[in-house]
Formats: structure tokens, C-alpha cells, sequence
């Protein structure tokens, strides 16, 4: 997961020569470092429950975080693309 996140990622200057990139390789490329970092938390807290031999509600809680996290995120993208004149390329 972390070579599929570091692939586009190889070709993010591209989003900087002022023509805004493509939205789509900016898309792709904000989902698979997502993944690549959900992937990494939920290995990190698979550790710390091996580790501290049953804190098994530690897998349902680093669920429910990422969940929220995802679920703000996209609820502030879909906020700002509401707007009048926004513009979709425009970086943050």
C-alpha cells in the first residue's frame, strides 16, 4: 500500500507547475496516501493490542476515529464545492 501512495507521489511537483494539476491524479493520489496512512494506524494499534496481550477495544475505537475522520473531511469538501463560484481546483 505505502508503493501504491509513493508512485503519484513521485509526480506531485507536477501539481505545482500553476496550471492546478488534474484533479483526478490529485484525487487519486489523497485516496491512496489515505488508505496507505488508515492502513499504517490500524497496523500501529494491531501492535499495541498484541503487545498489551488483549486491549481488544482498541480495534473498534482506531475504526471509529478513521470513520470520523473520513466522514469530516469529506463533509467540509462537499461544503466548500456547494458554494457559489467554487472552483474545484483551487488549492486549500
Amino acid at each position: 500500500m505505502m508503493g501504491g501512495a509513493l508512485i503519484p507521489g513521485g509526480d506531485v511537483d507536477d501539481l505545482d507547475d500553476g496550471d492546478n494539476g488534474s484533479l483526478n491524479m490529485r484525487a487519486v493520489f489523497l485516496d491512496t496516501a489515505a488508505d496507505a496512512a488508515a492502513a499504517a494506524v490500524v497496523a500501529v494499534a494491531g501492535g499495541v493490542i498484541l503487545a498489551a496481550g488483549g486491549l481488544f477495544w482498541i480495534d473498534p475505537a482506531v475504526a471509529f476515529v478513521i470513520a470520523l475522520v473520513v466522514a469530516i473531511t469529506q463533509f467540509g469538501c462537499s461544503l466548500s464545492l456547494l458554494q457559489p463560484g467554487a472552483n474545484p481546483l483551487r488549492r486549500p
